[in-house]
C-alpha cells in the first residue's frame, strides 16, 4: 500500500504544482480550507468554482494545506512514510539480544544443560560476567569437540551450537571449549558444557557406540607403504623413530575413535619406529602446549579443528583418509628425519603465562 501511495505522489506532482499556483491566487477568496475538505471527501477541489478540470490530489499531497506554495511537501511525506516502514521492518527482523549471563568467578566455568537425546540440537548465546558485574568481552572461542561450534559476536558474546551425535554414549558427558577475553586477569576461560545423554528406546548400540560404517578413514583403507616400492627400504634406518603428538579432549567423540581405532593400528604397523604422545586438552598445560604447537606450525585460531595431530612437518586436523595420511606422514618423517615439535618445555607453573604469550601473538 505504501508503494502505491508513493507512486501517486510522484505521478501527480505536476498537477500539484498547478494546484499550488491556483491556491495562491485563491487565498484572498477564503477558499484555502476547501481543498483539504475536498481531499478528505475524495472529490475534485476545483469543481466548486467550475475551474479547469484537474486530477484530484492524494491525501498525502494535503501536506500543502499550511503552505500551498511548497510543492515538494508531497514527495517528502511519501519519503518519510517509506522510511518509517523500513525502520519498522528492521526492528521486526532484528530480534533483541537473548544472551544468558554466565557468572565467572575463576578461569574454570561450568554450564549445566540438563538431559538430551541423540540427534538433539540446541543453540545458546552466552555473555560472561565477572565478579565486578562487568562483561568479560570474548575475543575468540575454541571448541575441542566436533559436535560443538562457537561464534563470537561483535559485542563479545558467544553463540554456541551443540549437536548430540548418534554415537554419543549414554549418561553424563562434558564438552569443552576455551574462550579468550579482553580481561588482563581472566584472559582465558575453560568452559565446560555438561549434559546427560538419555538412552534411545529400541536402539541397540555396540559396546563402543560405533558401527563399522562410521569408521571410514579411521582404519586402514589398503595403505601401501612406499618403502615397499618406490623408496628403497635401506633409506629408513632401523634405529629411526618418528614422534606423533595427538591433542584431544575427553568429550570429543572423534578423538575417542582415533584413540580406539587409529592409533592402535599405527603402533602395530610401525612398532618401535613410532612414538605416540597423547596430550589431554582438559587442563591448562595441555591447551597451552596445543597453542604452542599451533604457533610453531602456523595454524591460526580460525583454521583449528576439534583435534590436532602433528608428525614431522605434517599437521592433520580432519578425519578424511586419516589413517592412510598418517601412515604417509610417518613414513615421510622417517625418511627425511624431520622432527616433530612437541612443546615439551611447558610446565604446569608456566602454563597460564605461556597461554597469554601465545594469545598476544595472535591477532583476533
Amino acid at each position: 500500500m505504501r508503494l502505491d501511495s508513493q507512486h501517486k505522489c510522484f505521478s501527480n506532482s505536476r498537477v500539484a504544482d498547478k494546484h499550488a499556483a491556483w491556491s495562491l491566487s485563491s487565498i484572498s477568496s477564503g477558499l484555502i480550507s476547501r481543498p483539504v475538505l475536498a481531499c478528505k471527501r475524495g472529490s475534485d477541489p476545483l469543481n466548486h468554482t467550475g475551474g479547469l478540470p484537474v486530477s484530484t490530489p492524494t491525501c498525502s499531497q494535503v501536506g500543502m494545506k499550511k503552505s500551498f506554495g511548497m510543492t515538494n511537501r508531497p514527495v517528502l511525506a511519501c519519503k518519510r512514510g517509506f522510511a518509517s516502514v523500513l525502520l519498522l521492518l528492521l526492528l521486526v527482523c532484528i530480534p533483541p539480544s537473548m544472551a544468558r549471563d554466565i557468572p565467572v568467578a575463576s578461569w574454570d566455568v561450568s554450564i549445566p544443560y540438563g538431559e538430551w537425546t541423540r540427534g538433539d540440537v540446541f543453540t545458546d548465546t552466552l555473555r560472561f560476567i565477572g565478579d565486578d558485574g562487568e562483561q568479560l568481552v570474548a575475543l575468540e572461542a575454541d571448541p575441542t569437540c566436533d559436535c560443538l561450534t562457537a561464534d563470537v559476536l561483535i559485542d563479545g558474546q558467544v553463540v554456541i551450537r551443540f549437536e548430540v551425535l548418534s554415537d554419543e554414549l549414554d549418561g553424563p558427558t562434558e564438552k569443552l571449549m576455551y574462550v579468550f577475553t579482553e580481561s588482563s586477569v581472566l584472559d582465558l576461560l575453560r568452559v565446560r558444557l555438561s549434559l546427560d545423554v538419555l538412552p534411545d528406546a529400541g536402539q541397540s548400540e555396540s559396546e563402543d557406540g560405533q558401527s563399522d560404517s562410521d569408521l571410514s578413514g579411521y582404519l586402514s583403507d589398503g595403505y601401501t607403504s612406499s618403502v615397499d616400492g618406490t623408496i628403497p627400504a635401506e633409506t629408513i634406518s632401523s634405529n629411526a623413530a618418528a614422534d606423533l603428538i595427538f591433542f584431544h579432549s575427553t568429550g570429543c567423540r572423534t578423538c575417542t575413535r582415533i584413540v580406539q581405532f587409529t592409533l592402535p593400528g599405527l603402533e602395530e604397523r610401525w612398532g618401535a619406529q613410532l612414538r605416540v604422545h597423547e596430550v589431554n586438552l582438559d587442563d591448562r598445560v595441555g591447551y597451552s602446549r596445543l597453542l604452542a604447537v599451533r604457533q610453531h606450525y602456523g595454524v591460526e585460531p580460525g583454521q583449528a579443528g576439534s583435534f590436532m595431530i602433528a608428525v614431522g612437518d605434517t599437521v592433520l586436523q580432519t578425519t578424511t583418509d586419516l589413517y592412510d595420511r598418517l601412515n604417509g606422514a610417518i613414513e615421510s618423517a622417517l625418511v627425511s628425519g624431520s622432527a616433530t615439535y612437541l612443546a615439551l618445555d611447558i610446565e604446569p607453573e608456566t602454563g597460564q603465562e605461556n597461554t597469554r604469550n601465545v594469545l598476544r601473538s595472535f591477532s583476533f
